[in-house]
């Protein structure tokens, strides 16, 4: 292996732009064309005197080391125009975002470690497929350097996610690359005061002291910095100190209790309103060659049954499933491949295959290199036991179809309940009623931080901030319990009780008429998310929510299903969802219901600025009801 170099180095790093959604749609191509990516890739880094340190880091990613900055430009110019002119297919054109960093590192055991490699990471993520960023150190250690044709634009200063002290940056320009990109997917440039994500303006409407004039930028600043640490504090809860909070686990228990500690700190009467809910805890598990003992990483999905079984795979197609003979899969662990369009075909999959009897389901999950822990979410199955495994991990198996594995789980389903944590405000007689709310259950095995305690700190903070702000209503600011689970009630599940509970005293029309509108808030702050705004139900309040977001640059769509407006919406309320989709618009800004959706995917400033555009709309919307 060739020496890393020490001392100050510059690191490069790649990823490639929209991956998982190409993984997902097309995994055979997707194969050829990454076997071609990694082998320009190496080529070129060792052409230009650089080392590559991993071939696959997280994702699709690359990194490499060199010890001059010129050498690492030259490659990243040679890798872009390679990757240009490459005649990829047109299922699979791939487009590669890369970084590059100049500074000193701690190296041991084969690796790099410490800030500088972390803010390298940082700028790639920033940048667009096709582009390669620069920070300040390499841009000026080979502005005399540059490859033939080459020159750098300055992109303005930035301050990138979790780094402290702000930089410019700058782009690569040459005549035979794109040079023209949405504008960086980090913070805007600083100009003195607060700086926000690229598609939220750097100071919104107020929200707070509505008959005094906030002109002074450190007043401003003030109360944002308050309501970022509000927000960081509550998140730290939640996803640091409690974790896991999945039907039926003890993290749903003390997250529900600290949300009704919070609203009642904040003056509200609290009602926790209880609802019966299928429960799942879950123990040990694992995945091995029963002879060797080697093992594959795999996780159990919400609601499997325990197992211990040994055998061959019995590998099908999830399309296949109504035609399977009973005698063939009785008694075996089956593999699940192929495409399938939502959760509903794995739960259906693993209903008939534990009315065969089959011992266990093994599905692929969405994503390259981890796994959806509720890809399959069924309580009926009475003894199928159903674990998920990534695709490289699926590629992996098939290498040993003639050899048995060993799968055991250790998991027990039961009857529990579940709770709606509501801060509630009766309003004046007869007024009508809003309400205001975001699920704080999580997917099994993960922090659940964008998806979806984002939603419930917003929530938490739109109880302050709109206190006394909204007229004659009576509010609810709900924490819905259950929206991860489902069922088959096409909704989250403490959305449908609630519904179903409070329209059981009116007559047919009656609740939906008492209802003014509902909000939600659903995996918002993402470092790479670019927010949506949906409206359903009403084109007059659609208008209304537009003309507050075209203060912020975002466009307000009609209904967005997907969260517990989805029941609100199917009862004819008209209701407002926040939500994301990733910067690039190839899908999710996370992995959804992953390991990954942790902390660190979570950018506190766009956090802070889309609560804060999320209660200057809702308090327009409580003016209009006033109205």
């Amino acid at each position: 292996m060739t020496e890393l170099p020490t001392g100050t180095v510059t690191f490069l790093f790649t990823d490639i732009e929209g991956s998982t959604r190409l993984w997902e749609q097309q995994p055979e191509a997707m194969r050829q064309a990454l076997a071609r990516h990694d082998a320009l890739a190496a080529a070129l880094v060792e052409q230009h005197a650089g080392t590559l340190v991993r071939s696959r880091g997280e994702g699709d990613s690359l990194f490499a080391v060199f010890a001059r900055a010129s050498d690492a430009i030259a490659a990243a110019t040679a890798l872009q125009q390679a990757l240009v002119a490459e005649p990829w297919p047109p299922e699979t054109p791939l487009r590669v975002r890369v970084a590059l960093h100049t500074g000193e590192a701690d190296r041991r055991d084969g690796n790099y470690y410490g800030s500088e490699v972390n803010r390298c990471a940082r700028l790639r993520a920033v940048g667009h497929g096709g582009q390669t960023l620069l920070s300040q150190t390499p841009a000026a250690l080979a502005r005399d350097e540059l490859p033939a044709g080459a020159s750098l634009r300055e992109l303005g200063t930035h301050r990138l996610t979790d780094l402290q002290h702000p930089g410019p940056i700058f782009q690569l320009v040459h005549p035979e690359l794109p040079a023209d990109f949405p504008p960086l997917c980090s913070h805007h440039p600083l100009r003195g005061y607060p700086a926000f994500a690229h598609n939220l303006p750097v100071q919104l409407t107020r929200f707070i002291g509505r008959d005094q004039e906030m002109a002074e930028v450190k007043g401003y600043e003030s109360i944002m910095s308050d309501l970022k640490t509000r927000l960081q504090r509550h998140l730290q809860v939640l996803c640091g100190d409690i974790g896991e909070r999945y039907l039926g686990s003890p993290g749903e228990a003390r997250a529900a209790d600290y949300l009704a500690g919070e609203f009642a700190a904040l003056g509200y009467p609290v009602v926790r309103e209880e609802f019966n809910a299928p429960g799942w805890t879950y123990g040990r598990y694992g995945l091995s060659l029963t002879a060797t003992g080697e093992a594959f990483p795999c996780f159990p999905c919400f609601y499997s049954n325990a197992c211990e079984v040994t055998g061959k795979l019995f590998p099908f197609d999830l399309r296949d499933t109504p035609h399977l003979a009973a005698e063939a899969v009785r008694g075996r662990i089956c593999l699940a491949r192929g495409r399938f369009g939502d959760v509903g075909e794995t739960n259906t999959a693993a209903d008939i295959l534990d009315a065969f009897g089959a011992a266990a389901m093994i599905v692929t999950s969405p994503y390259r290199d981890t796994v959806s822990t509720k890809i399959v979410r069924n309580p009926d199955p009475k003894q199928l036991a159903v674990v998920t495994i990534s695709q490289a991990t699926t590629e992996a198996l098939s290498r040993h179809r003639d050899e048995d594995f060993t799968l055991f789980v250790e998991a027990r389903n039961f009857p529990t309940v579940s709770w709606n944590v509501v801060g509630r405000t009766q309003g004046a007689p007869g007024a009508r009623k809003v309400v205001i709310g975001a699920h704080y259950d999580t997917a099994p095995g993960i922090q659940g931080a964008w998806d979806n305690a984002t939603g419930t700190v917003v929530v938490l903070e739109l109880a302050r901030l709109l206190a006394g702000k909204t007229g004659d209503c009576a509010v609810d600011f709900i924490a819905f319990g259950g929206e991860e689970f489902g069922g088959k009630v096409g909704a989250g599940l403490g959305g449908y009780c609630y519904a179903n509970d409070h329209a059981a005293g009116y007559p047919r029309s009656g609740w939906r008429d008492r209802i003014a509108w509902m909000g939600c808030v659903d995996g918002v702050g993402a470092c790479r998310g670019r927010l949506k705004v949906g409206v359903g139900g009403s084109e007059g309040l659609r208008e209304r929510v537009q003309r507050v977001c075209d203060r912020a640059g975002v466009k307000v769509g009609g209904f967005l299903q997907g969260s517990d407006n989805n029941i609100f919406n199917a009862r004819g309320i008209p209701n407002v969802l926040f939500c994301e989709e990733d910067a690039s618009g190839s899908g999710w800004p996370v992995p959804l219901h992953a390991v990954e959706d942790c902390l660190e995917q979570v950018d506190p400033d766009r956090l802070t600025a889309i609560c804060e555009l999320t209660a200057n709309t809702f308090e327009d919307l409580f003016r209009a009801v006033a109205g």
